[in-house]
């Protein structure tokens, strides 16, 4: 036995439907990529508020530039690259 097109759709009265339920709040404003901030200098930023408290075990260190990396052959410089990349 199949559904007639009747029992596949229900129609509801408007005056059950209130009003607010129907409108969805806007999302959140799409940030692009290169207009966010890093890991690095959000930690960086805590690290300045925080001052003496900061823990000694935590270590930001520099982000590794492509100059430092002149002397290491083409295949390792790809790997030591793609560890390097922040995710």
């Amino acid at each position: 036995m199949h559904p007639s097109l009747r029992h596949l759709f229900r129609i509801i009265p408007q005056e059950a439907l209130h009003a607010k339920d129907a409108l969805k709040p806007a999302l959140a404003r799409h940030i692009p990529r290169s207009e966010r901030p890093t890991v690095v200098s959000q930690l960086r930023d805590r690290q300045r508020d925080i001052g003496e408290g900061w823990p000694s075990n935590l270590r930001i260190e520099r982000p590794l530039e492509k100059s430092a990396l002149t002397g290491v052959s083409r295949k390792n410089k790809i790997k030591l690259l793609k560890l390097t990349r922040e995710r």
